[in-house]
């Protein structure tokens, strides 16, 4: 399974009311966009960074994708196009 297959199968278990716009991987956070279905719902974002603190579902979710393998070296997963919303 691919990175960005993962990161959706774990939000998808995680968040199931959710739709996934998009995941980056940074050196220091990681964010998830997401909203509920609609493009009229207001984005939100979810910060996860292993230097802040617990993250609870978040850190489920992003376990195995370490910040320093991403330090000058960013990945955005896009699942829905903003155009496509």
């Amino acid at each position: 399974m691919t990175d960005k297959a993962e990161l959706k199968k774990r939000f998808a278990e995680k968040f199931p009311n959710m739709r996934l716009l998009a995941v980056q991987l940074n050196g220091f956070s990681h964010s998830i966009f997401c909203d509920f279905g609609s493009k009229t719902d207001r984005v939100k974002i979810m910060e996860y960074s292993e230097y802040t603190g617990d993250g609870g579902d978040l850190k489920a979710i992003f376990q195995g994708f370490p910040h320093y393998a991403y330090q000058h070296n960013a990945k955005e997963y896009v699942y829905v196009a903003p155009d496509k919303r």
